[in-house]
């Protein structure tokens, strides 16, 4: 019967945690307005303490559960959510656009940390794994530095084909005096770092300065430097703005610390990589004319030259952008670029596009044929033509009109 007890002892805050897992959230996040709601508890037993905690932002649900023994802590966790993170304000400023098209991505995740503590300060490292629908799997490996001053972190993020991107955050605080910085680095010119200078002022006030830059060779629109002067007043009680159910305690407050640095990791997972290396990779624009004017620029001469036609498809990503797929070699009179779900899945095929070769007496070459614009019609999708002459013409399928764009190479 005693043993009985302990256990049911041990139980009972896991079983109350699950319930408030259930029940609370919805409520507890009108009343936290928005900002992360922790629900929490442990249990002393002769292996340590036994902490529990879960987490809820928006979409985003956080479980972990760690033991800490002395010096010495581990913790694992699992969550689930769309996009980057709204329990952690690491890199929520970054354009996820500079490293891939892949916004607001349904994923699952788990990891674990393992911490030692110290009077000087604290260790951790740790590695978490993201999962999502028709992509690899990303995993990040990090580790920590934390003292009552700074604050150090470095992540490496790698997709089942290799390494996708590093990152770090260093944080100082000086008195009333905070500095913090971010950059993630994911190959040759593409990459996003932001520096927060910030002041606490009288009257719980905090003034602030935030440098962001942003440089891509996988978006053509990608270029941002942004200069930002922050002033934000709190009014009435202070404190952090999250919602904290349960226990508050020492323990709960390590397996929390724990937890947002696996939150961390996977939000920088998320903003580097899509978990797909083509993806990852693919040229994209803003403005669909944009795109199929340079995979026509590029492939036009070669058409001419061999009086061959290319073709192919222009397709839309969730973030808006759009790029195109791998021009496919046709005949002199024509080319098959296949079906509209011929694009990456995920994806939304826009409009085709093509060229005509070099000029031939036997076709008339500088405006789209018959079949083009039927094709175009029956599909319902815009077209794109590159003429031997080089000129840049377009098919609105909606009201049928041609029209030059442009000019293209030839």
């Amino acid at each position: 019967m005693r043993s009985l007890t302990i256990v049911l002892k041990r139980l009972i805050p896991i079983v109350v945690l699950g319930v408030l897992s259930v029940q609370v959230p919805a409520l507890a996040m009108d009343l936290a307005g928005g900002n992360p709601v922790w629900l929490g508890s442990h249990a002393n037993t002769q292996w340590g303490q036994l902490n529990y905690t879960a987490a809820f932002a928006d979409d985003d649900r956080l479980y972990a559960g760690g033991v800490a023994t002395g010096q010495l802590s581990g913790a694992a966790f699992i969550g689930d959510g769309s996009g980057l993170s709204a329990l952690t304000d690491s890199f929520s400023a970054a354009d996820s656009r500079l490293f891939h098209p892949e916004k607001g991505q349904d994923i699952e995740y788990q990891g674990a940390v393992l911490s030692y503590g110290s009077p000087f300060g604290e260790v951790a490292t740790g590695a978490s794994r993201v999962v999502a629908d028709r992509v690899g799997d990303r995993f990040t490996w990090y580790g920590q530095i934390k003292t009552p001053r700074l604050d150090g972190s470095l992540f490496r993020i790698s997709r089942t084909d290799g390494v996708a991107a590093y990152a770090g955050r260093l944080s100082a605080r000086f008195g009333a005096t905070a500095l913090s910085y971010h950059h993630v680095d994911a190959g040759p010119g593409t990459f996003y770092r932001q520096a927060v200078l910030s002041h606490s002022l009288p009257g719980l006030s905090i003034l602030g300065l935030q440098f962001d830059q942003g440089r891509s060779t996988r978006y053509e629109d990608a270029g941002d430097h942004r200069v930002v002067l922050t002033f934000r007043g709190v009014f009435g009680r202070s404190g952090s703005g999250a919602l904290h159910a349960g226990d508050t305690g020492e323990g709960q407050a390590g397996l929390q610390d724990a937890a947002m640095l696996g939150v961390a990791a996977v939000a920088i997972a998320v903003l580097a990589s899509s978990g797909s290396s083509s993806s990852d990779a693919i040229q994209r624009y803003t403005i669909r004319d944009d795109a199929a004017r340079q995979v026509l620029n590029d492939t036009n001469p070669t058409s001419v030259r061999e009086n061959l036609e290319y073709g192919g498809w222009v397709y839309q990503h969730s973030d808006a952008t759009y790029s195109t797929t791998t021009p496919i070699q046709g005949r002199v009179d024509g080319v098959n670029i296949g079906t509209p779900d011929s694009v990456p899945a995920g994806t939304l095929a826009t409009s085709s596009y093509h060229t005509h070769g070099a000029t031939d007496p036997r076709f008339f070459s500088e405006t789209f044929s018959p079949m083009d614009l039927i094709q175009d019609t029956l599909w319902k999708v815009d077209g794109y033509l590159a003429t031997p002459t080089g000129r840049f013409m377009f098919h609105d399928y909606s009201t049928g009109s041609v029209t030059q764009l442009g000019t293209v190479a030839n």
